[in-house]
């Protein structure tokens, strides 16, 4: 009968992996590297951008403190942005005939107008998921989010998660 392997001993030979910034897998524990010989980074295929995901907490104006998100959409300040709520999901995309403008600091802005018709107020936390190659940010309220995570789960144990 074989032996069982320590959890161990299997993580100090395969040690995890993260997502990194730029498309990237790099390892999580980079004191591992120095054991053996360097792991090639495994770069993104061509036309396959990652997403790049934050959650931010929106301040009195609708403001995310997540800056990376616009800068790696390619996002110019005052650039013109048609922004849409798609069953309770904004999406903001560059658009010359735009009614909105990406602030001139660069970050995340959801106007006014939107955060009342999504329900958003000073402290919601939001999901931000930037789409580099359609230059696309979507954004989840909490609310949707947890419709998604629990109709993933339904279809993951069956039945309707009770």
């Amino acid at each position: 009968m074989p032996k069982a392997v320590s959890t161990m001993a299997v993580e100090s030979i395969i040690p995890a992996v993260v997502h990194g910034d730029r498309g990237l897998v790099a390892m999580a524990d980079r004191s591992a590297r120095r054991s053996g010989p360097p792991l090639p980074r495994l770069a993104v295929l061509a036309g396959e951008l990652p997403m790049l995901y934050g959650i931010a907490t929106l301040d009195d104006q609708g403001r995310a403190s997540e800056r990376r998100i616009a800068r790696v959409l390619g996002w110019a300040p005052g650039q013109s942005l048609d922004i849409k709520v798609v069953d309770g999901v904004i999406l903001m995309r560059p658009d010359p005939n735009g009614s909105f403008h990406a602030p001139h600091e660069l970050r995340v802005s959801i106007p006014a107008p939107i955060r009342h018709w999504c329900a958003l107020g000073p402290g919601d936390r939001v999901l931000l998921v930037a789409d580099p190659e359609r230059a696309v940010l979507v954004v989840h309220t909490m609310r949707t989010l947890d419709q998604l995570v629990q109709a993933h789960h339904a279809s993951m144990f069956g039945g309707d998660g009770t």
